[in-house]
């Protein structure tokens, strides 16, 4: 009898997660649990994270949505999460958050997969954008991985400490329109983006 590799443990516990929307209460002790277990210094609270969750109807006159997913086992337990936002034409990654114990093993790029994969009804054109530290090589390579270029870089854009942020662009339906690269890039000049990934 042959012992099975890492990777092959590795594959087994991938495919067991499938990506569903969150679902409080449910998973919101496990989000929080999550952000704790990475040390994250600007944490979801509890009602950020429930806001995530709260459906919004268009007549509320809210310009964009906020989503979590999660990557659930069979259990039906979180091991991580992505947050998003919709709106204005794009998908944007707050932030991609796996535990230490499950990290490089493809959570994430699983979570990042579902999301490029996913038709939003809120997202009129199908674009996806994420800003990440200048420092983060490992949210750079996740992002590279899953096919989601460096389209520049912005001075300034994270706090605590100050740091210049990669944005990264991806257009699902062939090449970057010019004029879409310059909105999301001042978006992250003018405001420091719409939160920290």
């Amino acid at each position: 009898m042959t012992k099975a590799s890492s990777s092959d443990k590795g594959l087994t516990f991938l495919s067991s997660l499938r990506v569903r929307r969150l679902l409080p209460p449910l998973d919101l002790r496990r989000v929080l649990k999550i952000q704790a277990d990475c040390d994250w210094q600007d944490p979801f609270t509890k009602r950020e994270v429930m806001a995530h969750y709260k459906l919004h109807s268009p007549e509320e006159g809210r310009s964009y949505v906020q989503r979590m997913y999660v990557a659930a086992d069979e259990r039906d337990e979180a091991k991580g999460f992505i947050s998003f936002t919709t709106g204005k034409g794009l998908l944007n990654v707050n932030a991609v958050c796996v535990p230490p114990q499950y990290q490089r093993k493809g959570v994430a790029s699983l979570l990042l997969m579902r999301l490029l994969l996913s038709r939003n009804p809120q997202c009129t054109r199908p674009g996806l954008f994420c800003g990440v530290r200048a420092s983060s090589l490992p949210a750079q390579l996740l992002l590279k991985s899953v096919g989601i270029p460096c389209v520049g870089e912005t001075k300034a854009a994270f706090s605590s400490p100050d740091e210049n942020a990669l944005v990264f662009l991806k257009w699902m339906d062939g090449q970057c329109p010019q004029q879409a690269r310059e909105k999301v890039l001042e978006l992250w000049s003018v405001s420091g983006g719409p939160r920290r990934s």
